[in-house]
């Protein structure tokens, strides 16, 4: 089957800020792997340490409640609480945690292997991203395809790029396809959508991280940061911890 290709005036500029928008939000990735590198662990203490603190002030709350009502505060219902309140706290954590795992475990890539990546992926985009071509609403199998293409992008995975760009061309054979139709609907608008989204990277987190490694008195005013931040979390903790070991020993400060 042949599905004829249908250029309009502003395709050309549609594809290209496509495809540049879909290269900074990779950027965007790798910075934000970078700063997890740099800061993660500071950042991981300072998160548990502000989970300490909340589940206290949940635990400080719960006390006085019950101490309201005349009644021994329930330990049991108290640990059944914090579990079920604090689980969203716990999991972000838990991510955090893993996401410093894998930003640790990457290894560099050579610039030829940076500059195949693009290649093969702006090869396949051009055929099969859904802004600009039916065939992965069309074909399930390559609809699946090019979310394993998009994952495998972000993560520099170039044998995993060889593998489904294969995959790919077996199945466009299969199917005897050879061109797309690729006329956009209403592109003037959707090119000004990709102009402000590709705006909206180039000006926040994590695209934004990069100035901050291209300067190392600006990485240690971050770490500082942290660091202060991590103090006055501790001391806020340990207020937390006498008040809430008054609460148990029937000590209250009014």
């Amino acid at each position: 089957m042949e599905i004829i290709c249908v250029a309009n005036g502003d395709y050309e500029r549609y594809e290209e800020l496509l495809l540049q928008r879909d290269q900074l939000e990779k950027e965007a990735y790798r910075h934000q792997l970078a700063y997890t590198r740099e800061f993660g662990d500071l950042a991981i203490e300072c998160f548990q340490l502000k989970i300490d603190c909340i589940a206290l002030k949940k635990s400080i709350a719960f006390c006085i409640a019950a101490k309201n009502r005349g009644e021994k505060p329930d330990l049991a219902a108290l640990s059944e609480l914090l579990l079920r309140q604090m689980a969203a706290y716990t999991k972000q954590l838990d991510d955090m945690v893993n996401e410093q795992k894998a930003a640790r475990g990457g290894r560099p890539l050579a610039p030829y292997e940076v500059s195949e990546i693009k290649k093969i992926y702006r090869r396949i985009a051009k055929m099969l991203h859904p802004d600009i071509s039916p065939l992965t609403e069309m074909y399930p199998e390559l609809g699946e395809l090019f979310q394993r293409v998009m994952i495998a992008y972000q993560c520099n995975d170039l044998q995993e790029l060889r593998n489904l760009e294969v995959l790919i061309n077996k199945v466009l054979s299969d199917y005897d396809i050879e061109t797309v139709n690729m006329a956009i609907p209403n592109v003037a608008e959707r090119i000004l959508e990709l102009e402000n989204e590709i705006e909206q990277i180039l000006t926040t987190e994590p695209y934004i991280y990069k100035y901050l490694f291209e300067d190392e008195f600006k990485i240690q005013i971050k770490k500082d940061e942290l660091k202060k931040e991590i103090e006055e979390y501790c001391t806020y903790k340990a207020q937390l911890e006498k008040q809430y070991r008054n609460l148990m020993n029937g000590e209250l400060n009014e």
